[in-house]
């Protein structure tokens, strides 16, 4: 079968875009990645009881680098660039990288010397950058300033570009901002409070400065990125696993481990109702607009309500083990689901068909996500890659079907293979189990989050890190 056009583009552009770096953002295994609505914005929650959030800025994720003073080196430092690249190292009061490059020397812990001026033991900035005191200083001068706050101990490091950012660590954040140009101030954090972990997080659909945490401390959080303040806390009955905001924006739902799902009014951060299931709740889901509710259960099925009555429609036996996640293509032609049985079946909103499924993974499917423009299709699983498909066409087998469920071949011969489709547009490799996955909002990004071990000090230490597939092969 031939090649569709879309394909062929797309696999060019990752050919030379096929590049992933890795971002240190929690101490322990991260469990969600999601998006803003207007893509500036990656948040990711972990087991180590907190959220971080990164900014997106050409290409790559910038955030605060370090805990208390523990510094974490992005991969990517120590790259030749115009204006210096990082070696860097340190971990206490007044220690600065060793920067190289073009007119850049900065020497040692505490003082040192240099084309640009001493750098002083807990953040004084002197010569040729003009006054700047503090651990966070602000001091104008020829090369720019330096703009920040917060109670950190003076480590910065820079970030990889033209004259390009510094950053605080520890609990402080900063920008360089050059001459020939401001790319910033930007401050971005880590967002703490919740006693247990962060099972799952999103953002509101249309205020970019929003999202909510759901934990397993019996509470949900609401969080805005303009203070790094949580705004709203919401107790809850139970360990918290799942959570959604409603397209329009008005209400969550949350989901805890005793399968109750409970609907937060989004303006008075009050319960509005409450439902109790009868069997195991994995991943709920409005769909695009915004009546109905679905929810992927246990026994492999979906179970889909009237919104907001919470009425009963329909439940579609989709697979024949358990269905785990559930997700809508930003156009609302069609939803996807993944289950235990390691397939990823692909369905009509409209008549709750399904058309499609994919089966090029071995493990059961933990994650999906759609590409922005709904034709590219991400999933993930204890496999060591992730599996990106064209949802028009897919790799796999139509099976045969009925508006009850599929027919599984599987289920004493059944199903019936009707045709093997498409061509597989690309895979992700990752070095061990991915928990979630996330595409741009806008662009062909693609943020996801492993297993991933911190093999160079302990290997059984969990690296906490958030990774970003899509870019420039040369960056």
């Amino acid at each position: 079968m031939a090649v569709s056009p879309y394909v062929q583009a797309m696999q060019e552009l990752f050919r030379a875009n096929t590049r992933s770096r890795e971002f240190p953002a929690h101490g322990a295994k991260v469990h969600s990645v999601a998006w803003s609505c207007c893509g500036r914005r990656l948040a990711s929650g972990s087991f180590d009881k907190t959220a971080s959030v990164f900014l997106l800025e050409k290409d790559r994720l910038v955030r605060p680098l370090g805990r208390g003073g523990e510094q974490r080196r992005d991969p990517g430092w120590g790259r030749e660039r115009p204006w210096g690249s990082v070696l860097g190292y340190g971990g206490g009061t007044g220690v600065w990288g060793l920067v190289l490059g073009h007119r850049d020397q900065y020497c040692g812990v505490g003082a040192g010397t240099g084309v640009r001026g001493p750098v002083l033991g807990n953040g004084v900035v002197t010569g040729m950058y003009g006054g700047g005191t503090g651990v966070c200083g602000v001091g104008t001068g020829v090369w720019g300033r330096y703009r920040g706050q917060g109670t950190g101990t003076g480590v910065w490091e820079l970030v990889l570009g033209h004259r390009d950012q510094y950053w605080g660590m520890g609990a402080c954040t900063g920008v360089y901002e050059g001459d020939i140009g401001v790319r910033g101030p930007v401050k971005e954090n880590n967002y703490r409070g919740h006693g247990d972990s962060v099972d799952q997080l999103c953002w509101h659909p249309s205020n970019p400065d929003l999202f909510v945490t759901a934990s397993g401390d019996k509470t949900i959080r609401i969080w805005d990125v303009r203070t790094t303040k949580c705004i709203a806390t919401v107790n809850t009955k139970g360990e918290n696993i799942n959570i959604c905001w409603s397209p329009d924006g008005q209400t969550i739902a949350v989901g805890n481990k005793d399968d109750v799902v409970t609907f937060i009014d989004a303006k008075t951060h009050r319960s509005k109702a409450e439902e109790q299931f009868k069997f195991e709740v994995n991943e709920i889901s409005w769909n695009n607009d915004n009546n109905m509710f679905f929810l992927t259960n246990g026994n492999g099925c979906i179970n889909i309500l009237s919104y907001p009555e919470l009425k009963p429609i329909q439940s579609i036996n989709a697979h024949p083990s358990n269905c785990i996640c559930i997700k809508f293509d930003p156009m609302g032609k069609y939803f996807a689901t993944g289950s235990a049985d390691a397939l990823v079946s692909l369905w009509d909103v409209d008549e709750l068909v399904c058309v499609r499924c994919f089966s090029r993974l071995d493990w059961p499917v933990r994650t999906l996500s759609f590409s922005h423009d709904g034709k590219m299709l991400a999933s993930a699983s204890e496999d060591h890659f992730i599996d990106i498909a064209e949802v028009e066409t897919g790799n796999g087998l139509i099976w045969g079907n009925s508006k009850g469920g599929i027919g599984w071949r599987s289920a004493g011969g059944a199903g019936r293979a009707l045709e093997e489709l498409g061509e597989k547009l690309w895979e992700v490799q990752c070095e061990s189990p991915t928990f979630t996955v996330a595409w741009h909002p806008k662009r062909p990004l693609l943020a996801f989050a492993c297993d991933d071990k911190d093999g160079k000090y302990d290997s059984s230490r969990e690296a906490g890190t958030v990774k970003l597939f899509g870019l420039p092969n040369d960056s």
